[in-house]
């Protein structure tokens, strides 16, 4: 019987708030009636405007700081029942119209788009005058009913940049919240830098009542800018030429050989920022993010300034960038022929031959040879590029071989090596073998007679001539090639072998790891066992690029404008002989035969 009359207790006192915010509908509805007798000057956004909460005091009307923006509520579509029904209290107490329970009419000095901590913090807000609001539900019938003075909440964003206050309004006769009592409740919760006096004051003011307020705002890190590299000389220096309008070297604009001074600047260093710490509304330092320094494009012989902000050349020589690195080479230079007045030539470094190569002689060097004229029945070995202006006529005795790339006008009756590319105008009777790509599209780029054998692509303007003589195309793996994967192969095993050898000396010695000569074993190959882990970690790279570069050997392709008969092509195991004449032509693999397609 006591729980019925409770619940009856309950019904009526909801019935009496819907009863009221009813009439404040239907005033409401009317009011929007009359709206629609002005003048066309008012706008729709005036018409949409919340309901007004009271006028503000005579002095506010002076500052525009005073004045409480109020957005659409349609911009939050969470409602607010509990604080709706709190306001609705208070509403009734003052004979004040109610809001709509959506969150956007809860916003105070907050710009549009609000974010989720926002939401949030008005959701919370809500149950904690849904818990007021049951505390008071048992003094319905006590009379007079107990006061609940207004009170102020205070929230601060979890980056420590913003602090919101907001004040519940006081019930039943309570005592309303001062200006005062807010900024003791901002203290209280460590709030002390950054805060807005003014907004303070005006969050206590019966128009303000239940509506959050950015009371306080901190001051954001900054974080440093990144360092960068700033390049004097350009990082394109060495490539492998530059082509005219008519597809023509331009001899004279290779670009290949760049000559740099002892100490002559290269590149500068823009060094990062530290950036700038903020300052969050408690007062604590908020660190922010130095910005990183970059990665120095330094190599062999070249140097760092001792601030740190120039990259110069240590010795004069000639300057490339490989591997993301600018490195400066010595070049020896011969100024005339390599004959009998200079001998054979075997240098570490790079080598510049003014001259020609004679018959029967040598050049070796560990960098790059650069031949300003031609090469005869001798031998040129280069461990990085071979550059000859003119070409080679070995008769089939002389021999190009490079651990880089190889570029010539023409190669007649020679064997060719290059691990890179290789370019030439013209290739005739000659055996070339390549590691990437055999590229006669310059000039006349043509490729006639011998065997040309590659690991990526064979491109030339035309191949084999009219008189029907043999030309062998070839995408295969050279030679070099399939001893590197077995050295490689081998090598990985053998520091596999070595480090299951050390797991197993480690797992024995463990044992009497107290004796200080076990002790001393065990630091010995631990040290060892670190070194043939990171040996073993390259061979693997190694392995996958080799294997990587094997499997794309099927869809390596053959391409050529012009193609005469005879033509031997093979591709990956798979042969094929073209003995018809062709244009526009694209050899490629299909399952267990070679197709010729057309080139767009």
């Amino acid at each position: 019987m006591k729980q019925k009359t409770e619940r009856d207790k309950e019904e009526k006192s909801e019935s009496l708030l819907l009863s009221l915010y009813q009439k404040f509908v239907k005033r409401r509805d009317s009011a929007k009636t009359e709206e629609t007798d002005q003048p066309e000057e008012q706008s729709a956004q005036e018409r949409a405007q919340p309901p007004d909460l009271g006028e503000p005091p005579a002095d506010s009307e002076t500052k525009q700081t005073a004045e409480i923006p109020t957005y659409d509520a349609s911009q939050m579509t969470v409602t607010l029942l509990s604080l709706q029904k709190f306001y609705g209290l208070w509403a009734q107490e003052n004979s004040t119209p109610v809001r709509d329970p959506s969150c956007g009419r809860y916003i105070g000095n907050l710009p549009p788009p609000w974010d989720d901590e926002t939401t949030d913090l008005l959701k919370k807000l809500d149950t904690e005058a849904e818990g007021i609001l049951k505390a008071t539900e048992s003094t319905e019938n006590v009379t007079p009913r107990p006061k609940i003075d207004g009170r102020v909440e205070v929230a601060v964003s979890k980056d420590g940049l913003r602090a919101w206050i907001f004040v519940f309004p006081p019930l039943f006769g309570g005592t309303p919240a001062s200006a005062e009592a807010a900024s003791a409740a901002l203290k209280a919760a460590g709030v002390t830098t950054g805060v807005d006096e003014e907004t303070v004051a005006q969050a206590v003011q019966e128009r303000a009542y239940m509506r959050l307020f950015l009371a306080a705002a901190g001051t954001p890190p900054v974080n440093g800018e990144d360092g960068r590299i700033e390049e004097v000389i350009p990082h394109t220096v060495g490539t492998p030429y530059m082509q005219s309008d008519k597809d023509v070297i331009d001899y004279k604009n290779l670009n290949w050989l760049v000559h740099v001074e002892e100490k002559q600047l290269i590149c500068r260093v823009v060094l990062p920022t530290p950036g700038k710490s903020g300052l969050s509304v408690q007062g604590k330092e908020i660190s922010c993010t130095p910005g990183k320094k970059p990665d120095l494009p330094i190599g062999a012989n070249t140097q760092l300034s001792e601030d740190g902000t120039e990259i110069t050349a240590k010795v004069e020589g000639q300057i490339f960038y490989e591997n993301n690195r600018y490195k400066v080479m010595d070049v020896i230079q011969i100024q005339g022929d390599v004959d009998l007045s200079t001998g054979n030539i075997n240098v570490k470094g790079n080598v510049f031959v003014q001259g020609n190569v004679r018959d029967s002689f040598i050049v070796r060097a560990t960098g790059d040879i650069n031949i300003a004229g031609s090469v005869g029945m001798a031998t040129v070995e280069a461990g990085g590029n071979i550059f000859v202006r003119n070409g080679i006529n070995g008769n089939e005795q002389g021999t190009l071989r490079a651990g880089g790339e190889i570029k010539c006008r023409y190669i007649e009756s020679a064997k060719v090596y290059a691990a890179g590319n290789l370019y030439a105008d013209s290739i005739a009777n000659s055996t070339v073998v390549c590691g990437s790509s055999v590229l006669a599209e310059s000039g006349h780029g043509v490729i006639i007679g011998g065997s040309i054998t590659a690991m990526e692509g064979i491109r030339a303007k035309e191949v084999g001539n009219e008189r029907g003589q043999v030309t062998r195309l070839s995408l295969e793996c050279t030679p070099e090639f399939l001893e590197l994967r077995k050295s490689v192969t081998k090598e990985f095993q053998e520091i596999q072998s070595k480090i299951e050898t050390a797991q197993q000396q480690t797992d024995v010695l463990k044992k009497g790891e107290k004796d200080p000569k076990i002790q001393a074993a065990l630091k010995d190959i631990h040290f060892r066992l670190s070194i043939f882990l990171v040996k073993q970690e390259k061979l693997k790279k190694l392995m996958n690029e080799i294997e990587e570069k094997e499997e794309k050997l099927d869809m390596a392709q053959i391409r050529v404008v012009t193609m005469y008969p005879t033509v031997a092509a093979r591709i990956n195991g798979v042969s094929h002989i073209f003995n018809k004449e062709a244009t526009n032509c694209l050899i490629f693999r299909s399952g267990t035969d070679l197709e010729l397609g057309r080139t767009s």
